[in-house]
């Protein structure tokens, strides 16, 4: 019998220019989903109830982006502890560095700690 196994990703898009105002500015977003092509076409759609507010307001803006980085991850909570770490970390273009090395070392800890 073939196992199947089904990843989840967390994603990081990166707008071609910045989005916002003087006050405050963001080109990178970060998300997770277990199907990254079905996501990016939502997230194109500019619709705030299947995208998000941030990706529907660079649409109506014009502005185009992709995704530049995805990190692999063997479950929904995984993915959903992964996003939330990594939404903390406030400069979101030094995660184009991280590599999925370093990002499973993170899902180390959560394993451990749940007793994994």
């Amino acid at each position: 019998m073939m196992k199947f196994t089904l990843y989840w990703f967390v994603y990081l898009l990166e707008l071609a220019r910045p989005l916002g105002n003087h006050r405050h500015c963001a080109r990178y977003y970060l998300g997770s989903t277990n199907n990254l092509n079905r996501r990016l076409t939502q997230h194109r759609s500019g619709d705030r109830l299947i995208g998000s507010a941030f990706t529907a307001a660079a649409v109506e803006r014009g502005i185009q982006f992709q995704v530049v980085k995805f990190w692999y991850c063997n479950s929904f909570v995984e993915a959903r502890f992964l996003e939330r770490r990594l939404k903390r970390r406030k400069n979101h273009a030094k995660l184009l560095d991280l590599t999925q090395a370093a990002i499973n070392t993170l899902l180390t800890e959560l394993r451990v700690a749940h007793g994994r």
